[in-house]
């Protein structure tokens, strides 16, 4: 019985590893002007992220990351301005 609990958590594990949402697909989906809570919505919580505030202004610079891909995206006061999508395979 001990022996099914560790295979059926090793299962569960490569499910949960195997449905990354840092994907082309989904970056794709991320648009100019978006508000950072739909961007995480699609990709998840970020892997980092630096923030910024100068006066009225708040920055913020997210980075997800899995595998061999990495997307980041700066945000300004909530709203997506840039994204990359950079592959390390290549």
């Amino acid at each position: 019985m001990k022996n099914f609990k560790i295979l059926l958590m090793l299962v569960f594990s490569f499910f949960i590893v195997a449905c990354s949402k840092v994907t082309q697909d989904n970056f794709d989906d991320i648009k100019r002007n978006m508000p950072m809570r739909e961007v995480i919505s699609i990709l998840g919580e970020p892997t980092s992220t630096e923030q910024i505030a100068i006066g009225g202004f708040a920055g913020t610079a997210a980075t997800w990351k899995d595998k061999n891909v990495q997307i980041d995206i700066q945000f300004l006061n909530d709203r997506v301005t840039v994204k990359s999508f950079n592959r390390t395979d290549i």
